[in-house]
């Protein structure tokens, strides 16, 4: 076990044959920064080998911010930048690449001409990580890890105060190769072991079908999402700033008017400026100190509750989704991170920028007056459910943003176009594709139903076009569309169906269906009746977490959880076999469309966003959905297709076998390629081949 800092060409063509000879390495990358799409480079590269030897190439250490350390040090510190296409060129000779959250070093690579050959492999031991930890909030850090299964090690420290006395942070560049070099090799050493022990752990536990498919989704979905970006609408961008400038400047005068002037973005200073006028916070934060959130500011009676939702709306949309994407604006495309470890349940999380936030509906600069009654109704019942889901650790069934909690009830036909701002409006197609989305249809339900497992109840759901909360309206309460009360019947069902996912009481589950708790008690008992088998796969699931500590998804990922929340049960079993179920056909779609010119670019819950090429938009989608839709349970899980034109935030419901859009609900085809798409794909063709009409 050797560590080598390759300081010259003997060393590093030594090192570089070593690397060909491996199944398996390590990599980590060192870099002037974290913004690696932008600016940020490789100042120097980590290998560790299976034998535990590991070395440092150091490349783009900066001399010339160290005029000290250039005086004391004649020779060159770096190696010549264009050994480093030599080195990529035995990295291409191992079968598997691992990484502590390897996309980060993948994509550091791939801005010096890296990228991983079509049959190589990536690992990823933060996602080892995720399947080891039990509890809910495990830091993944490698440290963490590391210090965990291999015991503790100050590898990191002496380099961090190193880095600290010299106040360079993230300037990984600026440090000496000889101070680095430590520190990186410490890196890959460890992150080597820690990923031994966590394979062994993994097998032991039988998560190896999980674990081999987090896998092969980074290498076939994710990383290739992250390299491809999303394409945005730059004049779109740059109108709106100027706008929602405009309209903060204008609702902070009208705050100040009630208030005073004070930081709208300081919750004590905000607390003290309401208190003033009589007006008191009704719940507390984790700290204890009062609450000033989305639900709070919803539900006031005071006028001033809807200007500081609308201000920090759209205050929100300026600086975190907006502003960024003038950065870079030389491709017009930003790189979202996705995190397949970001949940314990399983589900894709994703940053910078996060695109499950982004806001599905429009909001009006012009006029975003409180909300009606039934808009309020709504949301109330909303805040209700995403509480339970805090309670239970789960996502809420919809996020609520305060943006999109602002578009309730608001209509974009009814909106002047030029005052109209939604988050989802930025993402366009870029030329030469369309945009598509396949969403799964009321996909948690059914995967409740599969765990449940009525008869009557499955052979509904084979209908494409069944509702699962119809279905439960109709068989609890013998009620049809017919009826009068069949949207009070209906919701009724939606709420116990949610309610039973998130474990929430009587008392929670009242609030949500806006009834008292003896009615709630009432219509849960009636749901029970009707599906008994979903109350025993509820005890089921408690009985096992009491006797084990324990429950495993269909796909074999282990939920821990205490004998006192055991009514998380239910909820991780869904929901995280939701995610698997949804990562497994990403890896499918994902290897069908390598040899096609449409790429999967997003992925957001229970929808798969799509480029898909002018040329293959008359056949590709009617495929991608057919894949999709491939049973990994017993249950059948349909899917919806939409199209966005021109963006993200306008959908069209489209037809997959004829390509037409669903303007009715009793949209029919004959099962083919309609003839406007043919038509399409045929004059894209000539202009293609420059053939001349006949």
């Amino acid at each position: 076990m050797r560590d080598i800092l390759v300081t010259t060409r003997l060393e590093f063509e030594e090192a570089l044959g070593a690397i060909r000879n491996q199944t398996k390495i390590v990599v980590d990358v060192e870099t002037s920064g974290l913004n690696l799409w932008l600016h940020d480079r490789i100042c120097g590269v980590g290998v560790c080998l299976e034998n535990r030897d590991a070395f440092y190439f150091p490349f783009r250490h900066v001399k010339a911010n160290l005029p000290l350390l250039a005086m004391l040090d004649d020779e060159e510190i770096n190696l010549p930048l264009d050994w480093l296409q030599e080195l990529w060129e035995a990295i291409y000779q191992v079968e598997t690449v691992i990484g502590h959250n390897i996309k980060f070093d993948l994509a550091a690579m791939f801005q010096d001409g890296f990228d991983l050959k079509r049959d190589q492999k990536a690992e990823d031991t933060i996602v080892g990580a995720r399947l080891f930890f039990k509890g809910r909030y495990d830091k993944l850090s490698l440290e963490h890890l590391s210090d965990t299964l291999l015991g503790k090690d100050p590898w990191k420290k002496d380099f961090q105060a190193y880095l600290k006395s010299n106040g360079w942070q993230h300037h990984f560049d600026y440090a000496h190769p000889t101070k680095i070099a430590p520190y990186a090799i410490g890196d890959v050493r460890r992150t080597f072991d820690s990923r031994d022990e966590v394979v062994r752990y993994i097998l032991n536990t039988g998560q190896e079908r999980v674990w081999k498919q987090e896998c092969e989704l980074i290498r076939e979905s994710l990383w290739e999402m992250e390299k491809r970006g999303l394409f945005y609408d730059l004049e779109y961008c740059e109108d709106r700033i100027p706008k929602m400038k405009k309209r903060l400047a204008e609702l902070e005068e009208l705050i100040y008017a009630v208030l005073g002037k004070f930081d709208i973005a300081s919750n004590p200073q905000l607390n003290e400026k309401m208190n003033k006028i009589g007006i008191y916070a009704k719940g507390k934060t984790a700290k204890g100190d009062p609450q000033w959130d989305q639900g709070e500011l919803l539900t006031m009676e005071h006028p001033i509750g809807g200007l500081l939702l609308e201000w920090r709306g759209i205050e929100k949309q300026r600086s975190v989704y907006f502003e960024p994407l003038l950065l870079h604006k030389a491709t017009c495309r930003v790189h979202p991170s996705f995190k397949s470890w970001g949940t314990i349940t399983g589900r894709i999380s994703c940053e910078n920028p996060n695109l499950q936030n982004l806001t599905k509906g429009f909001i009006d600069l012009q006029n975003n007056d409180m909300l009606d009654d039934e808009a309020m109704a709504a949301i109330k019942a909303k805040l209700s459910v995403n509480k339970a889901g805090q309670d239970t650790g789960g996502a809420s069934v919809a996020t609520g943003t305060l943006t999109g909690f602002m578009s309730y009830g608001k209509k974009y036909d009814d909106m002047d176009p030029e005052f109209a701002i939604a988050t989802r409006r930025l993402y366009i197609p870029p030329p030469g594709f369309q945009l598509y989305m396949i969403d799964f249809s009321q996909m948690e339900m059914r995967v409740f139903a599969d765990y449940v497992n009525d008869p009557v109840l499955n052979a509904m759901l084979e209908d494409t076009d069944s509702d699962f909360h119809d279905i439960v309206a109709m068989e609890v309460w013998h009620v049809d569309k017919s009826s009068s009360m069949w949207s009070f019947y209906r919701t009724m069902a939606k709420c116990i169906n949610f309610g039973l996912l998130y474990g929430i009481g009587i008392k929670k589950l009242a609030g949500q269906m806006q009834c008292t708790e003896e009615e709630a008690k009432e219509f849960r008992v009636r749901y029970f009746q009707r599906f008994p088998k979903a109350e025993r796969f509820m005890k089921d699931v408690n009985s096992r977490i009491l006797q084990r500590g324990y429950v495993t998804n269909r796909f074999g990922r282990r939920y821990y959880i205490d004998a006192d929340d055991a009514y998380r049960g239910v909820n991780y079993l869904i929901q995280g076999t939701s995610a698997d179920i949804v990562k497994n056909r990403m890896i499918d779609v994902s290897r069908f469309l390598r040899d096609h010119d449409s790429d999967l670019i997003v992925q957001v819950h229970d929808e798969l966003v799509f480029y898909v090429a002018d040329h293959e938009e008359h056949w590709i989608v009617k495929k991608l959905k057919e894949i999709i839709e491939e049973r990994c349970i017993k249950t059948f899980l349909p899917t919806e297709v939409t199209k966005g034109f021109p963006s993200w935030a306008q959908k069209k419901d489209v037809c997959a076998n004829c390509m037409g859009l669903k303007e009715k609900e009793n949209h029919d085809c004959n099962n083919s390629v309609s003839v406007l798409a043919i038509q399409k794909a045929e004059k894209k063709l000539k202009r293609k081949f420059k053939l001349e009409e006949v």
